[in-house]
């Protein structure tokens, strides 16, 4: 149950591809913190075209469509270089569809406790909030792609100003640091308090936290780290 001062909204959207091994990370986000949300809370997974084109939905290139209820297709490659333009893409069509607060875009690497997320963001700022574990690039600071938390009124303006973003990811500047330098340069400065454990599978026994919304498996595709995370909650819970 969710309590606090106003009746908050959450929408997260998880960056996902079906190929390469991520697609088992994806079901095992889909079986473990994202199976039963939290009534304010809706998941939704972020696609490219190979998804589009497996299931034979033909879009205009930048253009998504909801498929299946809860999975954002874009045309968009599924490569590095474009995970802005699926991004941007899909904060578009959530805007238009769901009424939330704050959104939240972890990628398939993250396990995201929903109710102590939500609870984090009962005492967080309602507009121009920006959000997780910060870093720095070429004097750019920016919130890293792991889980980056955003009020709605920011992903509005990013959506109003899509084309005056930098998307091609050359040279490091990938989805995470072209926001943040985006953001930054119109005023959102990136908040440092987001919480996130960063470990692999032999690491989780020792560095598993029970009280903090974000486990990220570093750059492994090992799925089985979902559901060692959730076994954890769920015997903390027992």
């Amino acid at each position: 149950m969710i309590t606090g001062r106003w009746k908050m909204r959450t929408v997260v959207l998880t960056l996902s591809n079906e190929e390469n091994g991520y697609d088992k990370m994806v079901q095992s986000c889909r079986d473990t913190w994202a199976k039963n949300p939290p009534e304010n809370t809706k998941v939704f997974y972020n696609y490219g075209e190979t998804f589009l084109q497996r299931r034979r939905i033909d879009i205009p290139p930048g253009h998504c469509t909801i498929v299946n209820d809860d999975c954002i297709g874009c045309m968009a490659p599924e490569s590095y270089g474009f995970l802005l333009a699926k991004t941007i893409m899909a904060f578009g069509v959530l805007l238009q569809t769901e009424e939330f607060d704050y959104l939240a875009r972890p990628n398939c690497g993250s396990y995201l406790n929903l109710d102590l997320l939500n609870k984090f963001l009962e005492s967080a700022p309602r507009e121009k909030y920006y959000c997780g574990k910060t870093g720095e690039w070429n004097g750019i600071t920016y919130v890293s792609g792991s889980c980056m938390i955003f009020s709605r009124d920011v992903i509005q303006m990013m959506v109003d100003n899509a084309d005056k973003m930098h998307y091609d990811g050359r040279g490091g500047k990938m989805d995470d640091v072209a926001i943040g330098e985006f953001l930054t340069s119109n005023g959102i400065v990136p908040c440092d308090n987001g919480e996130r454990v960063m470990c692999e599978e032999h690491e989780i026994a020792g560095r598993f936290d029970g009280t903090c919304y974000h486990h990220h498996f570093k750059g492994t595709r090992n799925s089985k780290c979902h559901h060692l995370i959730h076994e954890r909650f769920a015997m903390e819970t027992a």
